[in-house]
This record gives structure tokens, sequence and C-alpha cells, in this order.
């Protein structure tokens, strides 16, 4: 039993579950089902008998009537057993499983032949109408209890988590020694214990863009010197296809009008006596997609 503080457990809000049986028996049997010793051990019979099984929930019940209040009662030397004893209830008036008795009957045949379909085992159960009653007040009780449990579950796993952290494992020291002192170390420390999996895709991200970014860069000043030499006619034959592989392939039409823009104007900038809609302008206007 144990306290349930919650709504329609009473003032007291005690509640109790268990159960109660009359007896348990289990015995060997011959071909009849009586108690006995089999003489063939090739081929065993198992009886088991349970009389009265019941299943007990106790609502707004006092708090005196717990078995933890009963071991209290009776003193140290008390057994389990006792308190358990001094607390079932007098009657059966809080029983969901009205009492029920059922027999189980095994038969073990170790030489049954599997090939021809015979079992090896074979079980056979005598089982009474079974009965189950729920009142209102157990219900509620019932329900409140789960609902109960099922948040310390929550609140314990958000404690521990909060503990340990989203790695599993609970910090055992602070951001290094060049970035303690500094706000960004702290919470980049903050990050990587809480959230590892977003930390390290951040990191990843950052890693990447600084490839792209040199990739594109490298691109660009390649594409603006071969365009630069095809404007001064010096270009060979094979830069002038690779001219064309960046513009058909790789390149966007944005990036060909600007880069080609920013070539042109890088000449003009080294060369001012070329003029202005010379042969090297017309020769910038020729490309893109």
């Amino acid at each position: 039993g144990g306290g349930d503080k919650g709504e329609g457990s009473g003032k007291e809000g005690g509640c109790a579950a268990g159960l109660t049986l009359r007896s348990v028996r289990i015995h060997s049997a011959d071909e009849f089902w009586k108690p006995a010793f089999s003489p063939d051990p090739s081929m065993q019979r198992k009886r088991v008998a349970i009389d009265e099984l019941r299943v007990y929930w106790q609502h707004s019940l006092p708090r005196k009537d717990l078995v933890a209040a009963r071991l209290r009662e009776l003193g140290a030397g008390a057994s389990l057993r006792g308190a358990l004893e001094a607390a079932k209830p007098a009657d059966r008036s809080d029983s969901l499983l009205l009492p029920l008795s059922l027999a189980l009957r095994a038969v073990v045949n170790a030489n049954a032949d599997v090939r021809a379909n015979e079992a090896r085992v074979r079980i056979f159960a005598d089982v009474e109408l079974i009965s189950l009653k729920l009142a209102k007040g157990q219900y509620r009780s019932l329900m409140h209890t789960v609902a109960r449990a099922s948040q310390f579950e929550v609140d314990a796993k958000d404690k521990a988590a909060a503990r340990r952290g989203a790695t599993g494992e609970r910090p055992r020291r602070g951001p290094k020694a060049g970035a303690g002192g500094s706000t960004v170390g702290w919470w980049v420390f903050a990050l990587a214990r809480v959230a590892p999996l977003a930390f390290a895709a951040t990191r990843n991200w950052n890693r990447n863009l600084a490839v792209r970014l040199a990739a594109r860069r490298a691109i660009r000043l390649e594409y603006m010197h071969l365009v630069g030499k095809a404007a001064a006619g010096g270009a060979s034959v094979r830069e002038q296809a690779r001219v064309k592989e960046l513009e058909s392939e790789t390149l966007e039409v944005e990036d060909v009008v600007l880069w080609r823009e920013l070539a042109a104007r890088t000449a003009h900038a080294l060369h001012p006596e070329g003029g202005k809609g010379g042969g090297g302008g017309r020769a910038l206007g020729g490309g893109g997609k």
C-alpha cells in the first residue's frame, strides 16, 4: 500500500493494492490426475491448482491501515507477512478480481514423434468464470495513481538529463583555459554539452562553408584571368575552351555577367589607354550563357 493524495482518494488519501489466495498446490500426477510419481521418466504429468485468487484495490484508505503504518505499529521485530495480514481487508468489497480458482495440467512426453505431429508438451487449463469489478472510486484512484507514476518518471528523466547533459555524461571540467574567461567560450562549452549534435552540425557547416568559399574564389580568379586574356587577344585555344566550359557547366548567368564586368573594369584600370568601346569591349560582350 502507499499514499495517494489525489482527487477522489479521501481526506487522508491512502490506497492499497494486492492479491490474496487460499492455497497453491503443485504436484506430479498419474493418468487420472491424482497425486502420484510417474514410474516412466519419459512421461511426466504435472498439476497446478490455485484456490481463491483475488486482486483488490482499496481507495480512500486511512493511513493507519497501510502496510507501512502496520509495520511501525507492530514494532521493529515485526515481519512483512504479519503486517500484510494485519492490513488485509476484512471483506471483499474492494475486489477487482473476485475469488478465482483454476487448475493447470501439463503432460510432457519425451518420446513424442515430432515428425508425426505429436506434441511433446500439452497444457490444459480448467478455469472458472472470471468476474471483474471496478467501482467508480477505484477507477478514479487507479487513474490518478497511473498519472502520478507517469509524471514521476518524466520528472526523474528530466532531472537526470539536466544533471548529466544531453551527452549522457556529467561534465567534469569547464572550458579550456584560453576560452574559460570569455563569454563566447562558455557558450561554446554549454552548447557542446547540452546539444552535441547541433554543435557538431554547426562546426561541420562552418568547415564546409570555408571550403566552398575557397573553391568559388579560385574559380572566379581563374575565369576573370582567362576572360581578360581573351579580351586582349592573348588567350590560347585551350584557354578559350576552358572559358566556354566554365560558362556552360559551372557558372551561373549572374556570375558570368558580373565577373566579365569586373574583368573589364580591372583591365581598364590597368590599361586606361585602351579607351571605351574598343575591340576589348566587343570581345568581353560575346560570352555568357
